[in-house]
């Protein structure tokens, strides 16, 4: 997954607390803009509970988000009614001249506080193409990048993307086992010899585990030989003593490997 860890957020001292005469154009476009009979204002430290001795405003990216050579701002706020909770949204005004001052290019009400960012500024996988960014959390991976369509004049909000780790479906096949009776056959060819009565009971005076493993071996596919291994286990931990392959049609040992003395 390719995370958006909001780099704003990773610590206070990353905020950007506003100007008194920035805060005061953005009340302006406040005042101009959103509904006032719900009284908005801008979204301050208290609200999202950062400690702070008094309430800084905060929350508001500007930029010329639509291309038409003006500044625009994006700003974050909330209103609170009598009787009610919170209310919270995300407004974008644009400086006119004529016939109004203030010119509303997005407004949209949220259930919870909107976070915003300025492109480039959320982490690893940021395009850093975007209008502006926001989230709903002060620290996470899923948020919206917003961009301006001139088609439809105004806003896309595009959700942030996540790699996908595409993996290998892995087929298990079980392991072909030996017959019991081949296994059986086996170590009693192996228990014959001298060596290995004498590892069996070295292995039983210092208090060790034995422990035996018959395999098949894929250029014997009829199963006329096996391979044993012998085991001395402590702790959990195997040892292994001897790989010897044994051939059962002639009740011989055709090879071994010897890992390690008696002495």
């Amino acid at each position: 997954m390719t995370h958006r860890r909001l780099y704003l957020f990773l610590s206070p001292f990353y905020f950007t607390f506003l100007t008194s005469s920035f805060a005061a154009d953005l009340d302006a476009i406040l005042d101009a803009l959103a509904p006032r009979e719900k009284s908005p204002r801008l979204l301050n430290t208290v609200d999202i509970q950062l400690k702070s001795s008094t309430p800084q405003p905060l929350m508001a990216v500007s930029g010329d988000f639509n291309n038409d050579g003006r500044e625009d701002q994006a700003l974050s706020g909330v209103y609170i009614l009598p009787g009610q909770g919170p209310g919270y949204f995300l407004l974008v005004g644009s400086q006119r001249q004529t016939p109004f001052k203030y010119e509303r290019l997005f407004f949209r009400e949220y259930p919870q506080p909107v976070y915003l960012y300025a492109k480039g500024m959320t982490g690893e996988g940021d395009p850093n193409n975007q209008a502006f960014s926001i989230s709903f959390c002060q620290e996470c991976d899923r948020g919206f990048d917003f961009y301006w369509n001139r088609e439809k004049a105004s806003f896309d909000s595009i959700p942030w993307k996540t790699k996908i780790k595409r993996l290998t479906k892995m087929e298990t096949k079980e392991a072909p086992q030996v017959p019991m009776d081949q296994v059986d056959a086996a170590l009693k060819i192996v228990g014959s010899l001298k060596d290995v009565n004498d590892f069996v009971a070295k292995t039983k005076k210092e208090g060790k585990e034995l422990k035996t493993r018959v395999e098949p071996l894929a250029e014997f596919p009829n199963g006329e030989v096996v391979l044993v291994k012998l085991f001395s286990v402590k702790a959990g931990r195997e040892s292994l003593y001897d790989a010897i392959q044994v051939n059962l049609q002639t009740s011989s040992v055709l090879k071994r490997k010897k890992m390690r003395s008696l002495k």
